[in-house]
């Protein structure tokens, strides 16, 4: 009983608190014109940390990295070579870099994307 009279209460404060905002924003072209402002900058925001995320999220979807000791690393660009959708060379690149505390290296597998 006292929480749905508390929510009519709280209701009514905020209707009336909008009410007041819009009446001003009708009143003052430089107040509706500020808050518009500020709206599109929070928009920008909100739309460039999405589209990261979404670019984020598709770029995990794309690219899976594995880390292979050399000997297994040539079994397997051994392995993907016989395979008859890559048995092409010129599609199947394996390549090596150090590996950040630089004591081991990484192999890495990049098909090559047809266009």
């Amino acid at each position: 009983r006292n929480l749905t009279a508390m929510g009519a209460v709280i209701s009514t404060f905020l209707r009336k608190w909008i009410q007041s905002l819009v009446q001003h924003l009708n009143n003052s072209d430089y107040l509706a014109g500020m808050l518009a402002m500020s709206m599109m900058g929070v928009a920008r925001d909100a739309a460039s940390k999405l589209l990261r995320l979404l670019m984020r999220w598709i770029s995990r979807r794309l690219w899976v990295t594995v880390r292979l000791e050399e000997k297994d690393a040539e079994l397997v660009s051994a392995w993907l070579r016989e395979r008859p959708e890559v048995h092409d060379s010129t599609r199947l690149w394996l390549y090596s870099h150090a590996t950040e505390k630089g004591n081991a290296r990484t192999y890495e597998y990049e098909p090559e994307l047809e266009r």
